[in-house]
């Protein structure tokens, strides 16, 4: 209801003047409460291109991943977490973040996600893809696979 109601006034106000032009950046700061998610997933639905939200803090960017499911506007977003451990150390990273980085990018790649929110170490840090791997792997009956 809150999410319709935001998009509808947006649209009516000209909410596609907002879109930057691809490639660019276009800054929000400082949107009360749950606006932010609001603002994005407005964007999101007004453009024709993903949109990825870029936020300061990891605390942040789940607060407003929350904020887009509390107002059921998540359905195409997906969260991309940065890693808890730096490329440098001897840790691995957690299972779980490993499992929504992997989620938000093979979503975003196959076209189900067309909004990720993110920090910016969240977004610069290394992937699967940037090392040219995949995200998955396709297992058939009577084909042995390798552990690695």
């Amino acid at each position: 209801m809150i999410y319709e109601s935001f998009r509808a006034r947006l649209h009516r106000v000209g909410v596609g003047r907002l879109l930057p032009a691809p490639g660019s950046i276009t800054s929000v700061a400082a949107l009360p409460g749950a606006g932010t998610a609001l603002l994005a997933a407005t964007l999101r639905d007004a453009g024709d291109r993903p949109v990825a939200l870029v936020l300061t803090d990891p605390d942040r960017a789940e607060a407003v991943f929350s904020d887009l499911e509390a107002i059921g506007a998540a359905g195409r977003s997906r969260y991309l977490p940065q890693r808890e451990t730096l490329p440098f150390e001897d840790a691995d990273p957690h299972v779980e973040i490993s499992s929504r980085r992997a989620d938000a990018f093979a979503s975003l790649l196959a076209g189900r996600a067309d909004l990720i929110i993110t920090t910016a170490r969240g977004l610069i840090e290394r992937s699967p893809v940037a090392r040219g791997r995949a995200f998955g792997i396709t297992v058939r009956t009577g084909v042995p696979l390798r552990r690695e």
